[in-house]
């Protein structure tokens, strides 16, 4: 589990964060010249720096938000796959298409049985769920300056800065 560390080597505060599904380890307010850093474990993360603006921190809540709606997803389809459809579903609007194509066809024993009705549910539920983390994930991030993924290993330290060039911010490791 390395040491992460995020120099700030441009003129202006940012709020820094590393994503993994979402924010996982954030500060909101690095200094210029400032250096973010965090024990993570090794995964690959998606670095991403915003300019402050009112309204665009990152929190807990919201992280933990993303997280329950992507894990209601997950479960649904996982309930799904495992009684009804185990090698076609992928994600929970297709797992909502195939159910409820599979529903229309009659599959169930006709759609006003209770299969029938278990199954018009749950492909709507499904759908739900595919709306639900969609609609999470296209929230607009205000002051977004730069997204990059970057694999974290087993290194004990691994050092990056966060620089602008002609207005274009950039990740570098060093």
């Amino acid at each position: 589990m390395p040491d992460i560390e995020v120099r700030n080597d441009t003129k202006t505060p940012l709020r820094i964060s590393m994503i993994l599904g979402a924010p996982m380890y954030y500060s909101n307010c690095v200094q210029a010249g400032d250096t973010f850093t965090v024990h993570v474990a090794s995964s690959r993360y998606t670095f991403e720096a915003r300019v402050i603006e009112e309204g665009n921190e990152y929190s807990l809540g919201n992280s933990l938000e993303k997280a329950g709606i992507i894990t209601g997803a997950v479960v649904r389809v996982s309930v799904i796959k495992a009684v009804c459809l185990p090698t076609i579903c992928k994600a929970a609007g297709t797992a909502s298409v195939v159910l409820g194509s599979l529903w229309a066809l009659g599959t169930f024993g006709g759609h006003f049985t209770p299969p029938g009705q278990v199954a018009l549910a749950s492909a709507g539920g499904l759908m739900n769920a595919a709306h639900a983390a969609g609609a999470a994930y296209a929230e607009p991030k205000g002051g977004v300056v730069l997204t990059k993924d970057e694999w974290v290993g087993f290194e004990n330290i691994l050092r990056f800065s966060i620089h602008a060039n002609d207005g274009r911010h950039e990740l570098v490791r060093l």
